[in-house]
């Protein structure tokens, strides 16, 4: 649809989309610094005491990959190894952080804190934690991303990166028009930050022995392995086009 629209001339712009296109010299792009806000909210937990942060992804697409690199980056400038037993894989819901927090919590060294992809995802791990009769933040941390309005309204409320959305909106609004006054103009990539809003459901320190409930093993190895193979292959492409 959207190659149909720029060969009729119509003024494109793409908001938070997940592919990070290759045509961006003909559409506007506005999209959020995903790396280094996934980065900063695995760096508080880290200050917080946390060393074993579960991460529940969502489906392999560009945006899933920065957040899993932001996180991975966090963990690695603070000396954490990467575990990869503790990313899941997961999709855009609810149901996805209920199971994904299962097999965390119930893995036989669970995560003290996990971050979910999105905030749908981190509610159905704040589930999870209360079905199991865990305590959010005292015995798991729990982390999203989008700050969506639920986000303040759960119990305890989440921490979470917010998208400036009215801004993002008011950009891709202004650029359509700009295109249209001006045909010619070029296409553009328009990066906002993401702020880390702290909130109830990170705020106490890691918990420092808890008992492991019943061994459930992790689903999907191997797509965390895929995911994980696809984030080192785009560094080693990083590297060569570097040099």
């Amino acid at each position: 649809m959207i190659t149909s629209m720029l060969e009729r001339g119509v003024a494109v712009a793409i908001i938070a989309g997940s592919d990070r296109r290759a045509d961006y010299e003909q559409i506007v792009g506005v999209r959020t610094d995903d790396r280094r806000g996934e980065y900063e909210l695995t760096a508080h937990l880290v200050a917080l005491g946390h060393r074993r942060i579960g991460f529940i992804t969502g489906p392999t697409d560009q945006v899933t990959l920065e957040r899993l690199t932001g996180y991975r980056d966090a963990l690695s400038e603070a000396g954490v190894a990467l575990d990869p037993s503790l990313i899941v894989p997961g999709d855009f819901d609810l149901h996805t952080g209920q199971v994904g927090a299962a097999a965390l919590l119930r893995s036989p060294a669970p995560p003290t804190a996990i971050i979910a992809r999105d905030d749908y995802v981190a509610i159905g791990v704040l589930s999870t934690a209360k079905r199991l009769g865990l305590r959010v933040p005292e015995d798991v941390a729990v982390a999203g991303h989008d700050d969506i309005e639920l986000a303040v309204h759960v119990d305890p409320p989440l921490t979470t990166i917010a998208q400036p959305l009215y801004e993002m909106g008011a950009y891709a609004m202004q650029a359509i028009l700009d295109r249209i006054a001006d045909p010619h103009l070029a296409g553009e990539v328009k990066t906002f930050n993401s702020p880390l809003i702290v909130r109830r459901s990170t705020l106490a320190t890691a918990a420092d022995e808890r008992p492991a409930p019943f061994i459930d093993a992790l689903a999907n190895r191997a797509l965390v392995e895929s995911l994980l193979s696809s984030l080192d292959g785009q560094s080693a492409m990083m590297g060569r086009g570097g040099g």
